[in-house]
């Protein structure tokens, strides 16, 4: 433990919890952590539940392997390592914001958040892991010869937990649905590297925020197009093979969350 840091244990929804402050004139770390936090076994047969309600962070009945994913912001081809449990075992989290947390950020882009919850897995789990960086294929997002074909993102809504960033919307007839809202350019190939298992890299040089809405084939019965064909004529972008940085995250090891 380093000098100076005091963890006071405190009973949260009947659980074990730990609260971590600094001690007058020790060391105190500049990485946000959360007030409070509890981690307990969850139901493997509920639904899963990802949200933030004021100050209180929630996830319940989820693998760590999902939690390390989002707060390192990895893809699951992008993690190596960990005993099986991580998949297998669920897990019930619940944790509050301290005051001085930013306020009004969405969930799905609180890079304030995934540092607390950085913070945690380490405290709580004694996660250690460490980063590779290779030389490998991968894929350059651009803008097409025919200019891109993107709608400005709508006016922002207050609920923090409505979806911004890119994922899957609902299947149709036609194949799978592809779904960005108040997105990215960075949004759009960090969900492309998940989709595609291979890094992809964002050259179109593009700010701002969208809103897009397109459909591929995700199997060979499927009629729509592919989704290399669909970027490049729905949204004017495409998507071109070459050689780049390989980043692999590495679970050096992980413990089990424990009870006190």
């Amino acid at each position: 433990m380093q000098r100076g840091v005091v963890i006071r244990l405190g009973i949260l929804a009947g659980t074990c919890s730990i609260v971590v402050s600094a001690a007058r004139g020790g060391f105190q770390s500049t990485r946000p952590s959360f007030d409070v936090a509890s981690i307990k076994r969850g139901d493997p047969y509920a639904l899963q539940r990802f949200a933030v309600s004021g100050r209180r962070f929630i996830d319940e009945n989820a693998p760590l392997m999902d939690l390390i994913q989002w707060a390192y912001h990895a893809a699951n081809w992008q993690v190596s390592g960990g005993p099986d449990w991580l998949q297998s075992e669920r897990y019930d989290i619940e944790a509050i914001k301290p005051q001085t947390a930013s306020a009004n950020v969405n969930l799905f882009q609180d890079e304030e958040l995934r540092m607390m919850v950085q913070a945690l897995l380490e405290e709580r789990c004694k996660l250690r892991l460490h980063h590779q960086t290779k030389t490998g294929p991968v894929y350059e997002l651009a803008v097409a010869k025919s200019g891109p074909r993107l709608t400005a993102a709508a006016a922002e809504s207050d609920d923090q937990n409505e979806y911004r960033g890119v994922g899957d919307g609902m299947r149709t007839s036609h194949g799978a649905t592809l779904l960005g809202r108040h997105a990215s350019m960075a949004d759009l190939a960090f969900d492309l590297s998940r989709k595609l298992s291979r890094p992809v890299l964002n050259k179109t040089k593009l700010e701002g925020l969208y809103d897009f809405q397109i459909e591929y084939s995700r199997r060979d019965e499927d009629d729509a197009p592919s989704i290399f064909t669909a970027l490049r004529d729905r949204l004017g972008l495409t998507l071109n093979p070459a050689k780049g940085p390989v980043d692999i995250l590495v679970i050096d090891s992980i413990e089990r969350p424990s009870a006190n």
